[in-house]
């Protein structure tokens, strides 16, 4: 069951690369922590979001 605001998988442009399916993460936490541990949004750590 998704939430409302939840966007469905089968509306996704798919992947770039064709990645190996992991028995120990999903596609989201892949992706999860892909964005969390990125340069990009580690610069962000200590800034305020007004």
């Amino acid at each position: 069951m998704l939430a409302p605001f939840a966007c469905h998988p089968d509306a996704s442009r798919g992947r770039l690369y064709q990645e190996r399916l992991s028995s120990f993460r999903s596609p989201f936490q892949r992706d999860r922590d892909r964005i969390i541990h990125s340069s990009a949004f580690r610069r962000l750590k200590h800034k305020t979001q007004v």
